[in-house]
């Protein structure tokens, strides 16, 4: 009887706070798709297509 109530315990706290952790995971994987966008960005006019033939 003692797990049943440590697990409702357990789903009742990820019911209050899920919000949050959902919140920041996203937040998480925008920054890290929005930093390998640009550093894609910056990459790529260094590449040897750009430059100007001398």
């Amino acid at each position: 009887m003692r797990f049943v109530k440590e697990v409702w315990e357990m789903v009742s706290w990820l019911r209050a706070n899920g919000k949050f952790l959902f919140r920041g995971a996203a937040l998480l994987l925008a920054g890290a798709a929005a930093g390998f966008g640009l550093g894609l960005f910056f990459a790529v006019p260094v590449g040897p297509g750009c430059r100007k033939a001398t």
